[in-house]
């Protein structure tokens, strides 16, 4: 579970714990991966913090080398790690654009192309990956949602190239969700939460819980019919970017 310190990947990692699976938290923030593996070990699961940095290809060949030393295999890997960064376009200076796509795109790249390796062993495998619906309709920042797009570009290709491998590549899209990240950007901006949860068709964000809950379900063995999915928990959002009509044409000069 990367970035599973906190978030969607605590709430995935500790959901996984009360199922009956080990689990690694990799976190660039260790002492929040040993916190999170704290809690997995007093649910009853076997549990490993590491620090890793999923941009780096060598931190992500040490965690799955540590991986299976420990545990003998990996059946499932959740890429759950990623930043945001809130600058309009003509804003963004390319060395922040770089940082977005390292840690989203090429982090998610890394664990994907060393997980594959310890699931062909035994021939099975689930390997969901953290999107938007950013990502979907771009409604997030630029840097974010082409990141979140290029995620699904990948997975999709992935899922078909692992098919009948007996691995599976899955997203899962989030709309809002009240995150760690999210309560800090909303605590800046008391009105942002607000509009967001009137925007949403249920009328609040998602809970960390719901979005691990799904992840749950990709990563089970009774998902094994389900790949190359982007699996969107939204409360609905989407579905009113879909509604939308373009705006007329202004008629031609005459």
């Amino acid at each position: 579970m990367t970035g599973g310190g906190s978030g969607i990947g605590r709430a995935a990692t500790l959901i996984f714990a009360r199922s009956g699976m080990d689990v690694v938290i990799a976190d660039i923030d260790e002492v929040k991966a040993r916190g999170v593996a704290e809690e997995a070990a007093q649910i009853g699961a076997g549990a490993l913090a590491l620090r890793v940095d999923v941009s780096d290809e060598e931190s992500v060949r040490s965690a799955m080398q540590q991986t299976e030393v420990r545990f003998g295999r990996l059946d499932v890997l959740v890429n759950s790690a990623g930043v945001d960064f809130h600058k309009e376009l003509a804003d963004i200076p390319v060395e922040d654009w770089r940082r977005v796509m390292d840690i989203n795109v090429t982090g998610t790249f890394l664990c994907m192309k060393h997980a594959k390796r310890l699931m062909l062993l035994n021939k099975y495998g689930r390997m969901i990956c953290l999107g938007s619906s950013s990502g979907i309709y771009g409604m997030g920042w630029p840097a974010y949602s082409a990141a979140k797009a290029a995620i699904n570009g990948l997975a999709l290709s992935a899922a078909r190239e692992l098919a009948l491998q007996g691995i599976t590549v899955n997203v899962v899209a989030p709309g809002p969700t009240e995150t760690p990240l999210s309560l800090d950007l909303w605590a800046n901006n008391p009105g942002r939460r607000q509009r967001l949860e009137s925007s949403v068709p249920v009328g609040r964000v998602a809970k960390p819980e719901e979005i691990g809950a799904a992840i749950a379900y990709l990563a089970s063995e009774e998902a094994g019919f389900v790949t190359g999915s982007i699996l969107v928990i939204d409360g609905g959002l989407t579905s009113l970017m879909r509604q939308q009509t373009p705006a007329p044409a202004p008629a031609p000069a005459s």
